[in-house]
């Protein structure tokens, strides 16, 4: 029974997977760039077979031997890991000619840094750039982490949900509390106040800076004098009125005034007409009789000539 083989060519979805995981970092020192990226797990089997080849091979002290592996592995990885030195790409490089004895040579490339660059390198840059290079490999190792999604065929729409939930929770570790408040409120979501306020713990956990405090210098405004202006006064003058002097009423001398005239007449005509004048009130007397007494003892007049208060005007008496 014959079995029938499968051959198919390169396409460029295969060569696309090709340095899956594959990080790099660049290091300047001296006005000098350095590359350096992540090694494959041949590569690393590689350099650690490099580095126990050189220590089986020396005639150094057992004690030494921990101290000489170890310098060997920093070595043997380096010369692995640099793939750029100073603008000069050695990515796609697999070997690179030298002359070693007058005769041309080709020699792998990171045979290549290990005999004729790093030798040259000091110790302690060498030690220097090897710490980059494990926090390299440790950043590889969480990209890689966070990178890989799980994808299972059967996978229901709860276990969907719970996953992503789970991740969504870890994410949010990561990110400040305001970013997360606003990411969930530009999609229509907030958290629960049990879970802000376990997140407001975390976060007053970290202990807090300091800010010192600046003193403002007080300004001092000068105080403006406005000058008093005086009003001048003005006298009013006072106008005087001329006081009118109102002369008297010019009386006619030698003539009485008419209230009295006209008793006098009234008291004339009552003498001329002899009547008596009759009061009531008994009160009132002269020489001690009430007047009406008085008047009735008085003979009546019946005639001028006999009246002794009534005299003729001379001028009209008869001639005798």
């Amino acid at each position: 029974m014959s079995i029938r083989k499968a051959i198919k060519k390169v396409t460029p979805a295969l060569l696309q997977t090709r340095g899956l995981g594959i990080l790099e970092e660049s290091l300047e020192f001296d006005g000098h760039s350095i590359v350096l990226r992540s090694l494959t797990d041949m590569e690393w089997a590689a350099a650690h077979s490099a580095a126990f080849d050189v220590l089986n091979g020396s005639d150094s002290d057992t004690s030494q031997s921990d101290v000489l592996f170890t310098a060997h592995m920093h070595l043997e990885a380096l010369s692995r890991s640099i793939c750029d030195l100073d603008g000069e790409s050695l990515r796609d490089v697999d070997f690179i000619e030298a002359v070693i004895d007058d005769t041309t040579v080709q020699l792998e490339r990171h045979d290549f840094l290990l005999k004729f660059v790093l030798p040259t390198w000091s110790q302690s840059f060498i030690g220097a750039v090897w710490d980059c290079y494990l926090g390299l490999l440790e950043r590889t190792s969480v990209y890689a982490r966070q990178s890989i999604r799980l994808t299972v065929d059967n996978e229901t729409v709860v276990e969907r949900y719970q996953r992503l939930l789970t991740e969504l929770r870890q994410l949010e570790g990561q990110c400040p509390v305001e970013v997360v408040d606003r990411v969930l409120d530009g999609s229509g979501y907030m958290r629960t106040e049990m879970y802000t306020a376990q997140r407001l713990q975390e976060v007053s956990a970290v202990p807090q800076v300091s800010v010192p405090q600046v003193s403002v210098p007080q300004v001092s405004v000068p105080q403006v004098s406005v000058p008093q202006v005086s009003v001048p006064q003005v006298s009013v003058p006072q106008v005087s009125v001329p006081q009118v002097s109102v002369p008297p009423v010019p009386t006619i001398e030698g003539r009485q005034s008419i209230p009295a005239r006209l008793a006098q007449r009234q008291a004339e005509l009552a003498s001329l007409e002899a009547l008596p004048i009759e009061d009531a009130s008994p009160s009132i007397t002269d020489t001690g009789r009430p007047v009406q007494t008085l008047f009735k003892s008085e003979p009546r007049v019946t005639s001028f000539q006999d009246s002794p208060n009534v005299k003729l005007n001379p001028r009209f008496q008869p001639k005798r």
